[in-house]
């Protein structure tokens, strides 16, 4: 290997960059002398390396931290206003006497008595619970082994998507609600997570309906269109008595009688908005208890209409609390909503959509919250995690879960509407 002493061990590169250097005798003897077996061995791979996929030669250690990917915006449950449950239901005037008054001669009789129609506006509430388990051999490695996940990260999630699912009950889109039934509704039910779900609360959607949609939209069953079947009689497969403020895409009203085609989508126009905010003032709403539901794809179509009459106004401060969505007079608090003709607008990655999402325009003293209980958390004690159909089939583990009883009321549906069948 004399003539690779010569050069320092050089390799195949540094023998090119110098062979310029080099006769021909010396380049190959140097290519002799590398090719030489006693050299080539020094470089030989092992037959049997240790590699990072040998089984046991790693251990991967992602950490416990679970980044939160769904999305959690649950603005529209936020936006309602909460009262406590302190009775089951309110007596309600659903129509006036057959004469108002009546004109009397100066010695005429007084008339007969008459009296209005009254009805009882009952309505029970759902119970919500989202339960997790975890074995207990699962909590003995925390801290030990990289285990996900881990109780505190599973509480945090089931947490986070109870909240999520308050959300999506209450904007649940009665159209998919009607088309998806296999039967009549019995109350308190909903089509979410690619199944008719049980036992929950009234969606919006439901409550802000009317005769002329459900005869439309109703599908092969009925009272999909009627809330609160389980406890009260609010008709809508024939009657026009609990009709909410209902606008089809074109502006055409659907109160109490109209001639909305809702199988067909139609261009969002101002004058449908218009024309739902002039029927739900005149039907005794204040502007000031009044705030729009809709989704970000409606509020951007909204935005861009031609000629918007001045209407859309700087963002205007709101907040939302257990009042639900609150203005905040005098002074910049709370954040920043957008607003149209005074009236504040949220939007909610959760609002039902025809082509695009509808609009609601609630009134927020008429339909509201009942919370009999707050969302509580019940850690059920150990031993306590069970997965066999037999209660008494106990597990070594733990578990728990999040609760939250109310319902989603309606007292009164004729000051509040929405605005739907766009695109």
């Amino acid at each position: 290997m004399n003539n690779l002493k010569k050069f320092n061990n050089f390799g195949w590169l540094d023998l090119l960059k110098n062979s310029i250097e080099l006769d021909d005798d010396q380049i190959g003897g140097a290519i002799n002398d590398l090719m030489n077996k006693d050299f080539l061995d020094s470089f030989r791979k092992d037959d049997a390396p240790l590699l990072t996929s040998t089984t046991g030669a790693k251990s991967i250690l992602y950490g416990a931290t679970v980044w939160g990917w769904t999305n959690l915006d649950n603005a529209a449950f936020g936006a309602m206003s909460k009262v406590p449950y302190d009775k089951s239901g309110e007596r309600a005037k659903t129509a006036d006497s057959t004469t108002k008054a009546s004109g009397v001669a100066e010695t005429g009789a007084i008339p007969a008595g008459q009296k209005p129609t009254y009805a009882l506006l009952a309505h029970d509430y759902a119970q919500i619970v989202s339960r997790f388990d975890y074995s207990r051999k699962q909590a003995n490695l925390v801290g030990k082994d990289d285990v996900i996940a881990t109780p505190e990260q599973l509480r945090m999630d089931r947490g986070q998507e109870h909240a999520s699912a308050l959300n999506e009950y209450l904007m649940a889109n009665n159209e998919t609600n009607a088309a998806n039934a296999t039967a009549n509704n019995a109350g308190g039910q909903s089509y979410l997570y690619g199944a008719m779900q049980s036992n929950v609360m009234e969606c919006l959607d439901r409550i802000l309906s009317c005769d002329d949609e459900e005869d439309d939209l109703g599908g092969t069953h009925i009272n999909w269109y009627d809330p609160y079947v389980a406890s009260g009689t609010y008709d809508r497969d024939s009657g026009t008595t609990y009709d909410a403020q209902v606008v089809y895409g074109d502006g055409t009203s659907s109160y109490q009688g109209g001639s909305g085609t809702f199988t067909t989508d139609v261009t969002l126009s101002l004058g449908a908005i218009d024309n739902l905010i002039d029927n739900c003032v005149d039907a005794g709403s204040k502007k000031s208890d009044l705030f729009f539901i809709t989704g970000r794809d409606t509020l951007t179509r909204w935005k861009n209409l031609e000629a918007p009459k001045q209407r859309y106004m700087n963002p205007v401060y709101a907040s939302l609390s257990v009042n639900g969505i609150q203005t905040e007079p005098g002074v910049e608090a709370g954040f920043q909503i957008n607003s149209y003709d005074g009236i504040p607008i949220v939007t909610d990655v959760d609002c039902p959509s025809d082509t695009i999402s509808k609009i609601y325009l609630v009134n927020k003293t008429d339909i509201f919250l009942k919370v009999m209980t707050p969302t509580i958390y019940v850690d059920l004690a150990f031993p306590a995690f069970s997965t066999a159909s037999s209660a008494l089939a106990q597990r070594l583990g733990s578990g728990a879960f999040f609760l939250t009883e109310l319902e989603l009321v309606a007292k009164r549906y004729n000051r509040s509407g929405k605005l739907c069948a766009l695109k």
